[in-house]
């Protein structure tokens, strides 16, 4: 039974004839084809030779493929609007050529780990969007080429990523990557933070090393810098790959060629470290020592900022006075340590005559060296007692062997003590001359008192003095 069909294909009137057909009735016999694209339909499936009807949905499913001019469907859907081939099918919009189109735009609920929504040029290339859903990164996007062609990103015309499937590298702001790099940038870049081999950044430039350190076996490279020239300069820094809890885990900086590493400042060199012995140059760049500190053009200033008094001795007069508030600069003073120096040879201090000028003979009374007030003490983070002098003592009596540095916890105490701020230290080296000149004075006076015992023993006096004792 056949119900409504008009001319057109639709059903328009009721039948019950099935053996009869006339040019001018609607009578349709068993036997004629478009019977067939009628009968047995499934409302919202495509079938071949069969017409199509939407199911409740308005939806239709199973169509190989539709072309046609235009295709407007739901402009503003509510949720979800769809056109969707069987599992496992494509879905392929084909734009001809001569074709244009003003924006194409496709949405695809992809639901699936790697579910693709291809665009296709009829035969050549082709470009994939993946969409993959993950449990370590979270969900992400892949666009990509399926066929041996570059991939270029334009924005404006201008090419600002190229993939090159030749060397499976990418350029950026560049067609022509290097083949050496994985990534080549033309031009600056600029990041807010950096992370290398390292997916959460702790900081502006976050690495975490990897192959093996060259002198050795548990360190990291992090960074390697390299200079131009076909053999080059090259430093690195690297990290020991053990726990933190080990303070033996150490860091290298350095060179990893044969050539001295430089420390500076100011565009200029502060200190070096030799290739070719190791040795520390401080001040100077062909230390002589393993450790060679140039004071050249050290000075050290006291009460800078008008802050300390400076004072200045006079070895003549055995007097000091003062120089008024700083600043008062001392030159060439190479180092300043502010604890023990332990040695276990010998300490060796220049003393050369082509070095010196205003060389005179020195000398001093018993009465002056008389002055000098010995004292054993312990310094206040120690316990083993010491002998010495006190600085503020020596100012007093041999200011020459005193001089001042800068230390901010001491304070002033009593009324011989310098101002806030101001340490006193003695150079107990100078002593030696000192000695030397009162142990000569003490030998000449007991040479001169054995020649007037002697001079007495000879005379007879001496046994007559001693007989009368008697």
């Amino acid at each position: 039974m056949i119900k409504n069909m008009l001319p057109s294909g639709f059903i328009s009137q009721t039948y019950n004839r099935k053996d009869v057909i006339s040019s001018t009735s609607n009578y349709l016999l068993q036997s004629d084809s478009r019977v067939s694209l009628i009968s047995s339909i499934a409302a919202g499936t495509a079938s071949a030779n069969k017409a199509l009807v939407l199911d409740s949905s308005s939806n239709i499913i199973g169509l190989n493929s539709l072309q046609t001019n235009k295709i407007i469907y739901d402009t503003a859907p509510s949720y979800y609007s769809s056109i969707s081939g069987t599992a496992g099918g494509n879905l392929v919009i084909d734009v001809g050529n001569g074709g244009s189109l003003s924006t194409c735009v496709i949405q695809n609920k992809l639901t699936q780990n790697g579910s693709v929504c291809q665009f296709k040029a009829i035969g050549t290339a082709s470009c994939d969007v993946q969409y993959y859903l993950t449990t370590g990164r979270g969900n992400w996007f892949g666009l990509g080429s399926t066929s041996t062609t570059h991939l270029g990103i334009t924005c404006n015309g201008n090419t600002t990523i190229w993939c090159d499937y030749m060397n499976n590298n990418i350029g950026m702001f560049n067609t022509s990557p290097n083949s050496a790099y994985k990534l080549d940038l033309t031009g600056n870049a600029h990041v807010s933070a950096l992370g290398v081999n390292q997916y959460t950044q702790s900081a502006m430039i976050d690495v975490v090393g990897s192959a093996t350190y060259l002198d050795g076996t548990g360190f990291n490279r992090c960074f390697r810098a390299s200079g131009s020239n076909a053999s080059p300069v090259q430093m690195e820094i690297q990290c020991n790959t053990g726990a933190s809890t080990t303070s033996a885990n150490a860091c290298f900086i350095g060179t990893i060629t044969a050539n001295d590493l430089k420390f500076g400042t100011g565009d200029s060199t502060k200190m070096i470290i030799t290739a070719s012995n190791g040795y520390v140059g401080i001040g100077t760049s062909f230390p002589a020592a393993p450790l060679d500190v140039s004071g050249t053009l050290a000075t050290y200033t006291i009460g800078a900022g008008g802050t300390a008094s400076a004072w200045s001795y006079n070895v003549q007069t055995n007097s000091y006075s003062s120089l008024g508030l700083g600043p008062y600069s001392a030159s060439n003073m190479a180092a300043l340590f502010r604890g023990n120096i332990f040695v276990n040879n010998t300490v060796f201090t220049s003393s050369d005559r082509r070095l010196k000028e205003q060389i005179t003979d020195y000398d001093i009374s018993f009465d002056h060296y008389n002055q000098l007030k010995p004292k054993i003490y312990k310094y206040k983070n120690e316990d083993r007692m010491k002998y010495g002098f006190i600085a503020q003592d020596m100012l007093q009596t041999f200011g020459e062997l005193v001089s001042f540095n800068e230390n901010e916890k001491l304070k002033k105490e009593d009324e011989n003590d310098p101002d806030d701020g101001i340490q006193l230290n003695i150079d107990y080296s100078q002593m030696t001359a000192i000695n030397c000149v009162i142990i000569k004075k003490l030998i000449a006076k007991i040479d001169a008192l054995e020649q007037e015992i002697q001079s007495l023993l000879d005379s007879g006096s001496y046994a007559q003095w001693k007989k009368s004792k008697n």
